[in-house]
């Protein structure tokens, strides 16, 4: 069965491209390069521009609901409890509609957008535009979404309204994000209520100064335990410039409502009625977070097992390589029908990526990763591409591995701890997997010594 026609078992093709045209084709349309051309960030940064180095897209999205379904398949009764096959079928339905709008946010390419899109596409989910889409999915019992919250409901297990949980069901893609929800947050009902509320109401610009300052006073604590003079400085005025854009924004926000608007109109009290169905105490509602969380968890697994390397064709159509010489990632940009341009970036992670040829569970919940090429020109070289493909498996483990750690769970259940990184060989050099290995072993010991 092709992977559209099996996703469409759980939404429909009419909602699909609504979806896709409203929020997704937009984030394609503007990373081309006749588009992207005009964007003083491509000249400021382009090691780190999205549309080189990622899909947000439409394809993306497609990828993601069909990586979740296979790892809701190898991850039931192995690293999730056994449930009966409607909830299963439930979470599968529930996986998909969350791949579809996960990256709502990278609408924004900017430094903002990036760091805040997580908490974006939360806050998109209840902002009017999506209520056509809500309305949809509710009428055609999308994935049998609306009949169980309407049964829990008419059991009297369900105290929000049936339709609203939908909306807040949805609105937690943001948890496909590990930097802006902790798995230690996702173990914890109560804990991730308030995180779900906090950042379904926060200013965005707020969030954003806040975590400016944050990493400003990382930096300049490693700077001054490194006595780095030069970095001292740099720190300590992007300090002082990201505490007057917080003071800046502060005085804005004071003035704004709160909660704000596209909340209101759905709560009388927010921050008493909302995702209170998180707290459930009866069995049925425990059951209702169980397999919410549980999906969660494939679904940020799905989105680390992405399309990435040269599969992966980014959200304007663009290709990535690794090239032979200098172990460089190289972009192969498009402009209309009849130019090519090729960029080459020292860009570690980019180049990782860009060697990657594939990712995926096995059956015995393993996590196996192949790299395109080992052999380059010198063992410096060498070395460096190993260092680069490390820190792409970290990457990787770190969702797709520790998304599952819990509380200790019911008995005969595969823990995060136990499962294995599988490193397959190169042709070109038999000996590159070791390299990596042991150059991961620098970055992060516990996940080399899986």
């Amino acid at each position: 069965m092709g992977s559209l026609n099996l996703i469409e078992r759980y939404i429909s093709q009419e909602i699909r491209a609504q979806i896709e045209e409203h929020y997704l084709a937009p984030i394609n349309a503007q990373a081309r390069l006749d588009q992207a051309i005009h964007d003083p960030l491509l000249y400021q940064d382009p090691a780190h521009y999205p549309p080189f180095f990622a899909d947000h897209g439409v394809v993306h999205h497609r990828d993601v609901a069909q990586q979740i379904l296979q790892v809701l398949d190898i991850a039931h009764s192995l690293f999730l409890p056994a449930r009966e096959p409607d909830r299963v079928q439930f979470m599968r339905g529930y996986g998909v509609l969350l791949a579809y709008l996960h990256d709502l946010g990278m609408s924004d390419f900017s430094h903002f957008g990036r760091a805040t899109h997580p908490i974006c596409a939360t806050q998109r989910i209840f902002e009017p535009e999506f209520d056509d889409i809500l309305n949809s999915l509710w009428q055609e019992n999308a994935a049998n979404q609306a009949w169980r919250l309407c049964r829990l409901a008419e059991m009297g297990h369900l105290e929000q309204e049936p339709r609203l949980v939908l909306r807040e069901m949805l609105s937690m893609t943001n948890c496909h994000s590990k930097s802006r929800v902790p798995v230690e947050i996702l173990n914890d009902p109560g804990a991730l209520r308030q995180l779900m509320q906090d950042q379904a109401a926060v200013d965005l610009c707020l969030f954003y100064r806040r975590q400016q300052i944050e990493k400003a006073r990382q930096a300049f604590a490693a700077a001054q335990r490194d006595q780095d003079r030069a970095g001292l400085d740099r720190w300590s005025r992007c300090l002082r410039e990201a505490e007057a854009g917080l003071a800046a924004v502060q005085t804005k926000s004071s003035a704004q409502e709160v909660p704000p608007a596209r909340l209101r109109r759905h709560y009388d009290d927010f921050r008493q009625d909302s995702f209170r169905w998180l707290l459930a105490t009866h069995k049925e509602g425990r059951a209702l977070v169980d397999d919410v969380v549980d999906t969660l968890r494939a679904l940020r697994c799905a989105d680390a097992l992405r399309q990435r390397g040269a599969v992966l064709k980014t959200s304007a159509g663009y290709e990535a390589f690794v090239d032979r010489s200098t172990a460089n990632v190289v972009y192969a940009l498009r402009l209309g029908d009849d130019e090519l341009f090729l960029l080459e970036i020292a860009d570690p992670v980019a180049a990782g990526e860009a060697n990657l040829a594939g990712s995926h569970l096995d059956p015995a919940g393993n996590l196996r990763i192949s790299f395109h090429r080992g052999a380059f020109p010198d063992p410096e070289t060498t070395r460096r591409a190993a260092r680069n493909a490390a820190l792409i498996i970290n990457d990787i483990q770190g969702d797709a591995i520790e998304s599952f750690r819990r509380p200790l769970g019911p008995e005969g259940l595969k823990a995060s701890g136990d499962i294995e990184i599988l490193l397959e060989g190169v042709d070109d050099n038999l000996e590159f997997a070791g390299l990596v290995r042991r150059e991961l072993a620098l970055i992060n010991p516990e996940a080399a010594a899986r």
